[in-house]
Order: C-alpha cells, then structure tokens, then sequence
C-alpha cells in the first residue's frame, strides 16, 4: 500500500520550518583550517522575522558579531 497521499488530520497553528544559525570562528591552534562554521542553534519557527526576533533576544552577542541563518524548505 502506498500512504504518501493518504494522510489525514488538521494543523493547528501553522507550519513551521526548521532554521539554523552559523557562525564562522578561527581555530584555536594549527589545525590547518583558516575558519571554522559553527553551529550556534537551531529551532523552528513560522517565519524569518520571528526566527530574527527570538535569535536577537536569546544570543544578543552574537546577533551584534553577524550570523547566518538557515532555513530549510521541506516541501
């Protein structure tokens, strides 16, 4: 049987979409690696302004330094 489009339910809320924030730090020592991208946090949310609001209020620091965001599409 095949269950890919026989699903079922309702959503409550909305659909929310996996986010990432990167950061890009030198090594410490001779790892020969220039930049390292780190991985600061990850969650979901509903849209780019809410994912910018909650990373400002929960990493201010690195919010001010720069970060990259991710966010994945899953559809």
């Amino acid at each position: 049987m095949d269950y890919t489009d026989d699903v079922r339910g309702i959503i409550i809320g909305g659909f929310t979409f996996p986010y990432e924030f990167w950061t890009e730090k030198k090594p410490l020592g001779s790892c020969g690696i220039d930049i390292l991208s780190v991985k600061i946090d990850k969650r979901h949310f509903l849209n780019d302004e809410d994912a910018v609001e909650w990373f400002k209020e929960k990493y201010p620091e690195e919010f001010k330094a720069g970060v990259e965001m991710r966010v994945f599409d899953q559809k």
